[in-house]
């Protein structure tokens, strides 16, 4: 054998052992490659089969025998004429036929029922093909679709039922989805919103921010009329689609324009009240409402609203709280408070109550009183005897002076009028102011004293008359007069009670 045939021997001898290494090493790789589709086929939840092109199993999984109905060793190599009866298996032939003939894949669904529940089973066939690819057979996979089915119906129901109107809209600017609520709160039917644009829909003056910022806040209605709306959209970028939440408010913006204008009456009613004001608070004894002319008059106008007592009466919390707890438990109250600017005001509290009567927090009223206090004070300390008499004569206030001018304790002149103390040979002297001819008038009287004797007096009378004009009391100021002839003796004097009014 000469040299160039022996190198030319070991040549070929090197490619074919290079060759057969090759070998092993694509079937070791195929062997990898099935033993790899095995477990994936065998691991899946789907039910996986493989049909030739007569119809008859080379291939099915565990859930596929579970779900034909026969061990899997049963299977291969028949066909569904061999394990399904004749109308199942006759349409179960006739698609994977449409499917060969087609030459791409196809999906259906088909609903079983067992043991009473039904079952979404999603069913995908496609052609299989060998490496050259020519049709060699079909590959089915079966996936159980009824909790994502029962999923997708819930979302639906979600959907048509919800309280807000829902929507999708297409990267036109047209609606492709609506729920019941557009149709419900607009009157425009589901074809009508889809058949025109968006914007179409949009108040003029609001479509220039819509365009801008995407929002919307009043949608026309069939009626010709504009509903108030809160609008919530996001757009997906994958698709250019925008979902949107859409909350009717026009009920509630009329609610609120409603309680705006009544609040302004209310606070216009509580202005009006001279020298008074009206307060609102909380469980918190934190102040919900303040209107009146007698905060500005106490310094606190404007700087009440939305801070507790403690933070705007500091130096008569500790006083106050108490009457304010006391009327968020329902028990009303009614107090002079003096002020620290030396005003008086006479203060009532009542319980404000819900619709279904639950104590929701308290109301004030204070009204400024300081000129009454101070007329009270005057009245009550003068050295002067000094009466508020009624018209037909009665006492209706005393003082202590008087008290003592005429022997009388406060309670007994207050059953009486002034003619039971007056001598019976003297005028009271209420004839002349009552009957318009005089305001007021100076005169002398006799008073008969408990004990008996009488007692001298120089008698001013004023009288007051009310808002109407009319005679309201009359102001009796009394001053003893000294008698050097010395008094009357007379037996004590018996009071005759007034009778009641009217």
């Amino acid at each position: 054998m000469t040299r160039g045939t022996v190198l030319a021997t070991l040549i070929i001898v090197a490619a074919l052992t290079a060759f057969a290494a090759a070998q092993v090493l694509v079937l070791r790789s195929r062997r990898d490659d099935a033993q790899l589709l095995h477990a994936l086929v065998e691991g899946t939840s789907d039910a996986v089969f493989v049909k030739d092109l007569e119809g008859r199993y080379v291939l099915a999984n565990d859930v596929a025998a579970a779900l034909i109905g026969h061990p899997r060793e049963a299977i291969i190599g028949r066909t569904d004429a061999d394990l399904c009866p004749r109308d199942q298996a006759a349409a179960r032939r006739a698609r994977d036929e449409a499917v060969l003939a087609a030459g791409e894949t196809r999906r259906y669904w088909r609903t079983e029922s067992e043991w009473g529940v039904q079952r979404s089973l999603s069913i995908v066939k496609s052609p299989y093909r060998d490496r050259h690819g020519t049709t060699v057979g079909l590959i089915g996979i079966v996936r159980d679709e009824t909790a994502m089915r029962r999923l997708e119906e819930d979302a639906g129901r979600f959907f048509d039922l919800a309280p807000d109107m829902l929507c999708t809209i297409n990267p036109d600017g047209y609606l492709e989805r609506v729920n019941h609520a557009w149709t419900a709160v607009l009157g425009w039917t589901a074809d009508e919103l889809r058949a025109r644009p968006l914007l179409d829909f949009v108040h003029p003056e609001d479509r220039a921010a819509a365009l801008r910022d995407g929002s919307v806040q009043r949608l026309a209605t069939r009626s010709g009329g504009w509903r108030d709306v809160e609008w919530t959209a996001r757009e997906v970028p994958e698709d250019g689609r925008a979902y949107a939440v859409v909350h009717d408010v026009t009920d509630r913006n009329r609610m609120q324009s409603a309680l705006a204008a009544s609040e302004a009456r209310y606070r216009e009613l509580v202005h009006s009240l001279p020298s008074s004001s009206v307060m609102a608070f909380d469980h918190d004894l934190r102040f919900t409402f303040a209107a009146g002319t007698a905060l500005a008059e106490a310094g606190l106008d404007g700087d009440v609203v939305g801070r507790t007592l403690a933070e705007v009466l500091p130096h008569a919390a500790t006083t106050l709280t108490p009457r304010y707890r006391a009327a968020l438990a329902g028990r009303p109250q009614s107090f002079e408070l003096a002020g620290r600017d030396g005003r008086h005001y006479w203060v009532q509290m009542a319980p404000l109550r819900d619709g279904e009567g639950a104590i929701e927090g308290g109301m004030v009223l204070a009204q400024d009183v300081t000129a009454v206090s101070h007329f009270r004070t005057a009245f009550e300390q003068s050295p002067i005897g000094t009466a508020v008499i009624a018209p037909d004569g009665r006492h209706l206030r005393v003082n202590d002076a008087l008290c003592r001018i005429t022997g009388y304790d406060a309670e007994q002149l207050l059953a009486t009028t002034v003619d039971a103390i007056v001598h019976p040979d003297d005028v009271s002297g209420l004839e002349e102011l009552l009957s318009g001819r005089l305001e007021a008038q100076r005169l002398e009287r006799r008073y008969l004293h408990a004990d008996g004797h009488t007692v001298h007096a120089s008698v001013h009378a004023t009288l007051v008359r009310d808002a109407a004009g009319n005679p309201s009391h009359i102001l009796d100021q009394v001053a003893e007069i000294e008698c050097t002839g010395g008094s009357v003796a007379a037996t004590p004097n018996q009071l005759v009670p007034a009778s009641p009014e009217p």
